[in-house]
C-alpha cells in the first residue's frame, strides 16, 4: 500500500482528527515491521501501526483504521493481534494503547488481543479528549 492510500483511509476513518501525513511518514520510517496493512487488491482495506519505546521494553499500539466497507470482517482485530504477537516476540514486558471511552469497537478489539483497561486519562489529548489506558503485561513470574 502506498502513502496516498493510507492517508485517504485515515481521513475517511477519522474525518474530525486524521493523523497528518508527516506522522504517517514518520510511523512508516520509524516502526519497520510494525506498520501492517490489509490490501484488498483494488483498495486499501485497513492498517494498524505500533511502536516501541527507546528502551525497547514497552510497545504502543498507536493507530488502526478500517475502511467502512470492510468493517465487521475482523480485519482490524487480525492486524491488532498480529502487532501484539510481533511485540511479544520482541520480548516486551508491556503493551499499551489509548482509546476513546466511547469507541466500543476498538475497546473490544484491544480486549480480544489481551489488553485490559488500567486507567482513565481525562483530557489526555486536550480538553474533552478523554482516553482509557489499556495495557497488557508479561507474566514475569511464570
Amino acid at each position: 500500500a502506498d502513502l496516498v492510500a493510507i492517508e485517504a483511509l485515515e481521513r475517511a476513518a477519522f474525518p474530525q482528527d486524521p493523523l497528518p501525513r508527516v506522522t504517517l511518514v514518520q510511523y512508516l520510517e520509524l516502526f519497520e515491521g510494525l506498520f501492517l496493512v490489509a490490501d484488498g487488491g483494488a483498495a486499501l482495506l485497513a492498517y494498524a501501526v505500533a511502536g516501541v519505546t527507546g528502551e525497547g521494553r514497552i510497545g504502543w499500539l498507536l493507530s488502526a483504521a478500517v475502511a467502512s466497507e470492510a468493517r465487521g470482517q475482523g480485519l482490524g482485530s487480525a492486524l491488532t493481534q498480529a502487532l501484539v504477537d510481533r511485540l511479544r516476540a520482541r520480548g516486551l514486558f508491556e503493551i499499551r494503547a489509548t482509546v476513546a471511552p466511547h469507541n466500543t469497537a476498538s475497546r473490544r478489539m484491544l480486549s480480544a488481543a489481551g489488553l485490559t483497561v488500567q486507567a482513565e486519562l481525562p483530557d489526555y489529548f486536550g480538553p474533552g479528549e478523554h482516553r482509557l489506558l489499556m495495557r497488557w503485561t508479561a507474566d514475569v513470574d511464570g
